[in-house]
């Protein structure tokens, strides 16, 4: 009986740490855009991505493969929480559930391949509110740009680019350019 409690207090043990990993790396990347929105500058990153069956990953200090997608569900979590509560809210929790459509799509994109998603600042939502909300400042109307690339050995890198003085007209001017349509709820 102990070995059976030993290995399911093990087991927990194992996936609460799993947990707190996915927690700290999201913390990280909501550090690193608050530091760009609250030190009033962009941000830019480029983080190169290992992929295997599961999708793209990248190795913690101690070797253990921490997943893009699992940091993005633990993110879609806790907008849904926060949108159950307030459903003003609602809109981060679907702009997050798109951010996890891209991630999936990037988990499986073919060699040599770029894609390319905008995520233009959520001025109605936020005039809405009257108030600035999960680092979206009225005053700076940031977007960001992310490229995700595949290079021919299936590895991939996401680049990030924040905007200042987000134009979404300019934004649609573009997609209408190329002859394309744009999910307005990114």
């Amino acid at each position: 009986m102990r070995t059976v409690a030993a290995t399911i207090e093990a087991k927990h043990r194992r996936e609460y740490e799993r947990y707190r990993d996915y927690s700290i790396a999201q913390m990280k990347r909501d550090e690193i855009t608050a530091a760009g929105e609250f030190l009033n500058t962009f941000t830019y990153s480029e983080i190169p991505y290992e992929r295997d069956a599961r999708g793209l990953y990248l190795v913690d200090e101690d070797g253990t493969n921490i997943y893009l997608s699992d940091i993005s569900d633990s993110s879609a979590i806790k907008y849904n929480l926060i949108a159950d509560k307030d459903p003003q809210m609602s809109w981060q929790a679907e702009r997050v559930r798109l951010e996890n459509k891209h991630i999936r799509f990037a988990d499986t994109m073919p060699a040599g391949s770029t894609y390319i998603v905008v995520s233009d600042f959520p001025e109605h939502e936020i005039d809405k509110l009257g108030r600035d909300v999960f680092g979206y400042r009225r005053a700076r109307q940031t977007g960001f740009l992310q490229l995700f690339h595949a290079d021919t050995n299936g590895k991939v890198t996401i680049y990030g680019h924040s905007f200042d003085q987000n134009n979404h007209g300019g934004i649609q001017a573009m997609y209408r350019m190329f002859g394309k349509q744009r999910d307005e709820k990114q």
